[in-house]
Parts: structure tokens; sequence; C-alpha cells
């Protein structure tokens, strides 16, 4: 059974998409989606490290929320955001949320503090395994700060620089952090957080394997019930792109995807 709900997507707020809002409800639409969350990306500390985050955010909820009523009845338009290190600086972040209004809230750890987005490392060059396990030892503090955010949703790819640790030809393997993985998701659950099913891996050549179906397994152990699924998608191509096996996933772990995101318009 094809996925009805979508969300993550991104569109031209993104400082890293150029997609038409409404070339992505669309596409969302053609593809049988029922809801879809438009969550661009704001990482509030990227001054930290000498990059420019801008968002007209008045302009983008009127844009969002044009959408939601065009389509009304024909899908949900969520207004969503996606924040990046939220606990960083903390009132700024609960400012963004509290002048908006977010339907949708994903968490998400992009980047540690006063380094580059993890997609912007040259792993390469990190002869020492030990530099790359120091990184996502301080990437998992970080997803565990995360769960402690009071208006997060949900925690988005909670494996994020392990995509880019294996686009460099490097390894690392995650079971050896099942034990802080752990921690993360009773902290999420305690606090009334999912965790997010990412479709992009896939996408991009990396299927689920056995070790993210022990994690997805170890977070039902801990005390969780519901996931979010969401593509990630950059572009109108992109939406609900391989959802089937995200469900199969969600499935085999004894989960539920979670679909009844409540609106506020």
């Amino acid at each position: 059974m094809c996925l009805k709900t979508d969300l993550h997507c991104h569109t031209e707020f993104s400082y890293d998409s150029s997609a038409n809002p409404e070339d992505v409800v669309r596409a969302a639409l053609e593809k049988g989606v029922a809801v879809l969350a438009i969550t661009d990306h704001y990482d509030v500390d990227y001054a930290d490290c000498g990059m420019k985050m801008e968002m007209d955010f008045a302009l983008r909820k009127k844009t969002i929320l044009s959408l939601k009523e065009k389509y009304r009845g024909k899908i949900k338009v969520i207004f969503g955001i996606e924040l990046g290190q939220p606990y960083n600086y903390p009132e700024i972040s609960q400012k963004i949320v509290s002048e908006n209004g977010f339907e949708f809230v994903i968490g998400s750890v992009h980047s540690l503090k006063g380094v580059p987005d993890f997609y912007y490392l040259d792993y390469s060059k990190m002869d020492d395994q030990g530099m790359i396990e120091n990184l996502y030892e301080r990437y998992l503090r970080d997803l565990y700060k995360l769960t402690g955010v009071p208006y997060i949703d949900t925690i988005a790819h909670i494996t994020y620089p392990v995509r880019y640790i294996r686009d460099s030809g490097k390894e690392l393997d995650i079971e050896k952090y099942f034990p802080e993985y752990r921690r993360i998701f009773e902290s999420a659950v305690a606090n009334d957080k999912m965790i997010e099913i990412n479709t992009s891996e896939i996408r991009k050549g990396v299927n689920f394997g056995a070790a993210e179906k022990q994690l997805f397994s170890l977070y039902r152990e801990a005390g969780g019930r519901y996931v979010t699924v969401g593509a990630d998608a950059h572009n109108a191509v992109h939406v609900a792109c391989d959802f089937e096996e995200a469900e199969k996933l969600a499935q085999c772990c004894g989960l539920e995807i979670f679909r009844d995101v409540k609106e506020k318009y």
C-alpha cells in the first residue's frame, strides 16, 4: 500500500531548493498524497559557521496558506518548518515558532556548534577513524538535546551524517551507538516526540538494511509507537518517493505511520 502522507519537503523558501511551492503540491496530488507538510529549512545557528540563513517568514506563510485554501478538499497542505539546531539559540527559535504558528515542526541536527553542515565536511581527509567517531558522538549528544525542545513534533533523519560518511568511502558502524540511541529514544518518548523515517537515502542508493531495522526496532522497544515519513524532497519529482519501503520498515518494526496532523488554519 502506498503511503498518503509526506511530512517533509522543501521549496524555494529553503536555501537549497528552487522548487515552486505550487508545483510541489501538484506533484503530491498526482501521486495520491492526502497530507503534505511543507517544511522549509531554517537553521538558527548557520551564521556561526559563516553561512547566511534568510527567510521571508511572512511571504512564506502567506504562500503556503494560500495553497492550503486553494487545494482544500483535494489535499491537506500543512504549514510546517524544519528547524535545525534550535537548542543553540532557544529564545530565537521559540520566537520563530510562536510568531509563525506552524502546524508541524521538524527538529534536525545538520551541524555541530561552530562546525559546517555534515554535508560540507570532507571525510576522505579524516585518516583517523577516531575523528569521524568523535563527530558522530557529538552528533548524538545534540540529537539528545533535540528531544527536550518542547515545540518539536518529530526528529528528522536520525543517522544524518552517515549518508555523507558513506559517500566519502568511509564506513561507520551505527550498532556501536545503540546504547546512545536508546537514551535518545527514551527521552523522545518521554517528551512526546516521534522520529522520522527519511526516504531520501533510498533514492541516493542507500537502502534500509539490517542496522536500520534494528535501530527502529530499538525505538519501539524504548516505547515509541509512531513514526513520521518524509521524502525530504527538494524538488517536485521526489515528493513521496520510495514510501513503500518506508511502510515495510515500519511494519517490520511494529510501528505505526503518523498521519493525523491537526490543522490551525
